[in-house]
């Protein structure tokens, strides 16, 4: 019988270690601050809590009236939707809007956000069109008063 056992950080929700006896995923866990990423067998960083690293693929950008830099973004790491803010102060901020899995670290989940376009409705709220490689669809998503909805 396959056993499969993970070690789980208790702080947080990330995985440091998984390992399949039989197949040999991520075989001895993963090092500290990393993650397993089952599809690939490989020990991977998580997602960052802000801005991912490789923002600018797909990107679409819009002013809105505060004069805060406005974009939409695909990050290819772990292929999602990223939307997000430049203030004029320069401090950067980022929200994953979608290919997150429930439970929000880990590297599972569907693949997202290319060929993003983003445009700002008149009370500078985001509206955002992608594509789904996953599933191969069109989507979309904004920002309303309850948060994200897609």
């Amino acid at each position: 019988m396959k056993r499969l056992w993970c070690v789980a950080l208790t702080i947080s929700v990330w995985f440091i270690g998984c390992s399949d006896e039989q197949s040999g995923i991520c075989q001895g866990g993963c090092p500290a601050g990393k993650i397993c990423d089952f599809d690939t067998g490989q020990c991977v960083d998580p997602r960052p809590p802000d801005c991912p690293g490789d923002l600018g693929r797909y990107l679409s950008v819009a002013v809105d009236t505060t004069n805060t830099v406005v974009f939409s973004s695909y990050t290819s790491g772990f292929g999602d939707l990223v939307v997000g803010r430049l203030g004029s102060d320069g401090v950067l901020s980022c929200k994953y809007v979608d290919g997150v899995p429930e439970g929000g670290s880990d590297p599972a989940g569907d693949d997202v956000g290319l060929y993003s376009s983003l445009a700002l409705d008149l009370l500078d709220r985001p509206h955002v069109a992608y594509f789904d490689r996953t599933n191969g669809r069109l989507k979309y998503a904004f920002r309303g008063g309850e948060g994200w909805r897609r």
